[in-house]
């Protein structure tokens, strides 16, 4: 795990694509379950965008691209749950 760009984070895992998606889904909903969520800044919240990298692969980068495209995707989402300073929120559709 590491940090890439100004507040997002890149994890590489060894599994597939679904099992990253529900890795990711239980991280998105360990968040919202967590208690310290109400002491965080209004508007924090939890996007996933996962994609599966073939072993062969030699240039990384369009996978990158296209797991910030579906991390965006995630984001828009309706109903999203993000911090609201004093508690959690839905994003509104």
């Amino acid at each position: 795990m590491f940090r890439w760009g100004g507040d997002e984070f890149l994890v590489l895992i060894s599994c597939n694509e679904v099992e990253a998606c529900q890795r990711g889904a239980a991280l998105q909903d360990a968040f919202a379950k967590s208690p310290q969520l109400e002491t965080l800044p209004s508007g924090v919240a939890l996007s996933i965008g996962c994609v599966e990298v073939p072993e062969e692969t030699e240039d990384i980068m369009p996978h990158v691209q296209l797991a910030d495209e579906r991390m965006y995707l995630d984001k828009k989402r309706p109903n999203r749950l993000r911090a609201q300073g004093s508690g959690l929120m839905e994003t509104p559709p």
